[in-house]
């Protein structure tokens, strides 16, 4: 099993070992990818962000990453319950029913939402939802019309429209271009 070691305090005496288990390997080979890619600048640092934010949830929920608390780690886990219904469903959800699962008004729900990703919910999701996608590309060989139906896109034509216009290519292009040579 791999493990990373995670240092409490700046003391090697208090360095504890963490099994890195398959979704933490998963979001940190994303987060490299990212880092990697030669993509649009502000789509990669949009990404990046996600990737980020779903490490520090991933941490915290497994209780190896206690974070001072400040504004804004209360608003995120405030938002967890939306974070992680986009992360752990393929579902298209819209800002209304996110905010019923935070127990929150839609108009503060919105605000720290804005807040705390520099993105509305809408737009964060279908980011995560794109993001997805190009993993998929990258990795298998589904049809378009399988990854629109598995990501919450109404056909193989909205995700062509929506992913061109993330990423600047068609998703058949994406698949090309990162396909193994």
């Amino acid at each position: 099993m791999t493990y990373i070691t995670y240092i409490k305090q700046d003391r090697c005496k208090n360095a504890k070992e963490y099994p890195i288990n398959e979704e933490f390997a998963c979001l940190a080979e994303r987060l490299s990818d990212l880092l990697n890619n030669d993509g649009s600048h502000e789509l990669r640092a949009a990404q990046t962000q996600l990737t980020l934010l779903e490490i520090i949830l991933y941490m915290h929920r497994l209780g190896s990453f206690k974070v001072a608390e400040t504004a804004m780690v209360t608003d995120l886990g405030r938002l967890r319950p939306a974070f992680e219904f986009i992360y752990r469903s393929s579902e298209q959800i819209g800002p209304e029913d996110a905010a019923r699962l935070c127990k929150l008004s839609l108009s503060r729900f919105s605000q720290l939402f804005v807040k705390a990703t520099g993105l509305s919910f809408s737009k964060f999701s279908l980011r995560y939802r794109l993001s997805r996608v190009a993993q998929e590309l990258k990795n298998n060989t589904n049809s378009l019309d399988a990854l629109a139906d598995e990501w919450g896109f109404s056909d193989k034509s909205h995700l062509v429209h929506r992913f061109k216009e993330c990423y600047n290519v068609t998703p058949s292009m994406y698949r090309n271009h990162h396909q193994p040579q």
